[in-house]
């Protein structure tokens, strides 16, 4: 069976239309006006045979007639009205006829099926323009406009009905149509009003107009605050990551002052001499650097250790005469590691301060010794001229008086002196020494506090206190004694290194 596609003229959706349905499409030719233009649109002329007078079909050769076999190749469309005579009967189905029967059946045979879809497409073309819809509709499409003339033709009905009870209602109040004259007037006034309106609704769109540009100007300058503001914000962001580094970098910099302040304290309470000079006692025996000074028959101590012991003893003395500017009269210490000397100023006599030696012959020895126990008082004499204060304001005294050779009545003397009594003279020269160390200190850190020295300078002494001694040294101090130690090492070599075990 032959098919032809249309289109749903509103959804667009696919129509196909065969032969059979084709055929189906008959129209009646009764009155309608459809079915009256359709007649006068087609109009199948006369054969050639009947024009001359022939009877119809008259071949003679068995074949169709003429007629309809002119019919099967062409046909005329003429306009309504055009023609002079009547349709030709039966031309309308023939046209649209789609029956199997052939000349059997209708007498006539099979039009082409393409003739018969532009048929059906004028058909199409006349009901659109008839009923106003776009032809030809699908099923869905075809109910919607039924829906939608039905809604129209509600509405119109009801309108109708508003119109016929107000023509009741302005009977019923006997209304009597106005006069010309006052229509006119009531006509120029609704036209003056209207044009008021149309002058206010013109003043209305120009002030709309303006508030729209205004709006566009605000627009435009929200636009721009808002690229000042992202700006802004870039900007602070950077700011708050570069105030992050900062403060990190200042915290980790208060850090490291923390940590040096610290350090600085620690090192202004730390007492260089006291760490290198420590004079203590262990049994009946002084001790200064824990070496012994002396010995006893309880404490058999070798040569080696009290040389070592006056050797520190010899540095302590002449470093902190160095360091406070004191100049020795009598004597002047050699400090040599363990083998200290005290030379005289006057003979230039030098005395060896080291043993072994024999209680029997040992004179050097002990001018050596009795040399620096006048050193030892003349630093002491130096510091009460000087009104030498500890660091709660006590002026210096020798809490165990120096005589000569005697140290609080007790000979320092090695030769025919008793073991026993010569640790004990030595033992009270150790405490002499060590509060000859204390009140040094003190003046020796008064002294830099009142040349307000360079940054790094100790502080002042009633800050300083440090176990048993009050005060610390200050850096001349120190720098003074590292060069004494230098030196020592330099001169004594190896035997230095056996001073500080």
């Amino acid at each position: 069976m032959k098919e032809h596609v249309l289109q749903c003229q509103q959804c667009k959706t696919r129509l196909q239309f065969s032969d059979h349905d084709a055929g189906a499409l008959r129209f009646s030719g009764s009155g309608s006006g459809l079915s009256a233009r359709l007649e006068e649109s087609f109009l199948v002329l006369a054969s050639g045979d009947e024009a001359r007078g022939l009877p119809p079909g008259g071949g003679g050769d068995g074949g169709p007639p003429t007629a309809v076999r002119r019919l099967e190749e062409s046909f005329v469309v003429l306009q309504g009205g055009s023609s002079g005579g009547k349709t030709a009967p039966g031309t309308q189905s023939m046209l649209l006829d789609s029956g199997g029967g052939g000349a059997g059946s209708s007498g006539m045979q099979r039009i082409p099926f393409d003739q018969k879809l532009r048929a059906l497409a004028r058909v199409f073309e006349a009901a659109s323009e008839e009923v106003g819809v776009e032809l030809p509709l699908c099923s869905e499409c075809a109910g919607e406009v039924h829906r939608e003339l039905e809604a129209q033709l509600g509405e119109l009905q009801q309108e109708v009905a508003a119109y016929e009870a107000a023509l009741v209602r302005l009977q019923a109040e006997g209304v009597q149509p106005m006069r010309e004259p006052a229509f006119q007037e009531a006509a120029a006034q609704a036209q003056g009003q209207v044009q008021a309106e149309r002058e206010r609704l013109a003043a209305a769109e120009r002030e709309l107009a303006g508030a729209q540009a205004q709006l566009r100007g605000v627009e435009a300058e929200a636009c721009a605050l808002d690229g000042v503001e992202q700006r802004y914000w870039h900007t602070f962001n950077d700011f708050q990551l570069r105030l992050g580094d900062h403060l990190g970098d200042r915290d980790a910099l208060q850090h490291r002052l923390e940590a040096s302040s610290g350090a600085l304290c620690m090192l202004r309470r730390t007492s260089v001499y006291n760490d290198l000079f420590r004079i203590w006692f262990h049994g009946a025996c002084g001790t200064i650097s824990g070496l012994r000074l002396g010995r006893t028959a309880q404490q058999a101590v070798e040569w080696d250790e009290i040389n070592a012991a006056w050797g520190q003893a010899v540095l302590l003395l002449a470093t902190l005469a160095r360091a406070c500017g004191v100049q020795f009269r009598g004597h002047r210490l050699l400090p040599q590691g363990s083998y200290p000397q005290v030379a005289e100023v006057r003979g230039g006599a030098t005395h060896d301060l080291h043993g072994p030696v024999s209680k029997f012959l040992c004179a050097s020895y002990d001018k050596a010794q009795a040399g620096f126990l006048a050193c030892l008082k003349e630093f002491a004499d130096w510091l009460v001229a000087r009104g030498a204060v500890d660091g709660q304001g006590v002026r210096f005294a020798l809490p165990c008086p120096i005589e000569g050779d005697k140290v609080a009545g007790l000979t320092i003397r090695l030769m025919f002196n008793k073991d026993k009594n010569w640790t004990r003279a030595l033992k009270h020269m150790l405490v002499d020494l060590k509060f000859v160390l204390k009140y040094a200190l003190v003046a020796l850190d008064n002294r830099a506090g009142l040349a307000a020295g360079p940054p790094g300078t100790l502080a002042p002494v009633a800050a300083l206190q440090r176990e048993d001694f009050a005060g610390a040294a200050s850096t001349a101090a120190v720098g003074t004694l590292a060069a004494a130690a230098a030196g020592m090492r330099q001169s004594s070599g190896g035997s230095a290194l056996h001073s500080y075990r």
